[in-house]
């Protein structure tokens, strides 16, 4: 038996070694080296079309694996667009992938609607003071200092409606001029909303409109109006139809129309408080309707001019209710021409029974079930 052939072989590797993009060689003593280079690879805005998976590395393992491009979002499409909000803020999401991090508490909401970034409520975290003046404000302003006031007092009101107000106020100081029309809105929170106009001049700040001051399709909210003078040439002066409270302090009653000044009904609540002064006549001063609430206790009006009326100072009727307690009328020189009061079809004015109160050249009336009390 023969004795068998080896043969050692002692191949000259690599004799060669290059390295591609992402892949730097290295020769160290006769030792190669092979490293990626993350500066060969391109840095991109968006997902590539048809791209499916990423390379991750795994330090736990020391292993590569392909990661489904849908779990680090960039697979991610817009949400329908169907009049629903799609978003979170802070914990609050609707499902999103794993892997994305929470939106950042810093008080800003972050959502979008289809492919169109959205503007949601601003929340607020303490009382806001707007500004709004005729004459050198402007309603592209933000209306938060008296340099950057809004133009109208429906800017403010817009503004306020479109904001989550939480628990605060928001107090509005208007300049003295004239303001078209102000049609108030229903507001998300519980505080507060408050026009300030000239408490010791009101005709300085005169609200114009049909009616000047408008609450027709308010849910809720609380509304207060200082040293305004309100003035309609065609409905009321103030027409609070809707179910809210609103409260004016020192006003003027300024209207050449022939409807009634002040106006309450479809269970809304209207307070009068403080002085008032009545300029003009019309239907009547007062009206309350339909399961309004009219609250005068503690008013002081003074008539300022001779005023007829074609119905009455005070008018309840349809389950209205007018309360008038501590309230006093000062005619001085001036005439109060028409009906004292009438209060008809099951509806009540109260004023401790003194049917002299409201002035007027004629006797009230009670009928259908009216009461005064």
């Amino acid at each position: 038996m023969s004795d068998a052939i080896k043969l050692k072989v002692l191949p000259q590797f690599p004799s060669r070694l290059t390295g591609r993009a992402g892949i730097d060689v290295t020769k160290q003593s006769g030792e190669y080296f092979l490293d990626l280079d993350y500066n060969d690879f391109p840095v991109i805005s968006a997902v590539p079309t048809g791209a499916t998976y990423a390379l991750i590395y795994n330090p736990a393992t020391k292993q590569y694996a392909q990661l489904p491009i849908a779990l680090l979002g960039g697979g991610l499409a817009d949400a329908p667009n169907d009049g629903t909000l799609y978003g979170r803020k802070n914990l609050a999401w609707s499902a999103v992938p794993a892997g994305l991090a929470d939106a950042p508490n810093d008080g800003s909401t972050y959502a979008r609607r289809s492919a169109a970034w959205i503007n949601v409520r601003n929340v607020l975290t303490a009382d806001r003071n707007l500004f709004v003046n005729a004459a050198t404000g402007s309603d592209a302003n933000n209306g938060l200092t008296t340099g950057t006031a809004f133009a109208t007092l429906q800017k403010a009101m817009d503004v306020i409606a479109a904001t989550d107000n939480s628990i605060f106020n928001n107090v509005v100081t208007v300049a003295n001029g004239t303001y078209a029309q102000l049609i108030l809105k229903s507001y998300l929170g519980s505080g507060n909303v408050t026009f300030n106009g000239d408490n010791v001049t009101p005709g300085n700040v005169i609200i114009t409109g049909s009616p000047a001051l408008w609450a027709a399709a308010v849910n809720g909210g609380s509304f207060t109006f200082n040293g305004f003078r309100l003035q309609s040439s065609a409905g009321q002066d103030v027409n609070v139809g809707s179910y809210t409270l609103v409260t004016l302090n020192t006003c003027e009653w300024a209207g050449t129309s022939a409807n009634y000044r002040i106006y309450v009904g479809n269970f809304g609540r209207l307070q009068i408080q403080g002085a008032h002064k009545v300029l003009t006549g019309g239907a009547g001063l007062l009206l309350a309707e339909i399961s309004g609430f009219l609250y005068i206790n503690g008013a002081a009006f003074t008539i300022g001019a001779n005023v007829t009326y074609s119905s009455a100072t005070a008018t309840a009727r349809t389950l209205g209710y007018i309360s008038a307690f501590t309230t006093t009328f000062s005619l001085g020189a001036f005439v109060v021409t028409g009906q004292r009061y009438s209060a008809v079809t099951n509806s009540v004015i109260s004023d401790t029974g003194s049917i002299t109160l409201f002035p007027g050249t004629v006797a009230g009336s009670v009928l259908t079930g009216g009461q005064y009390t």
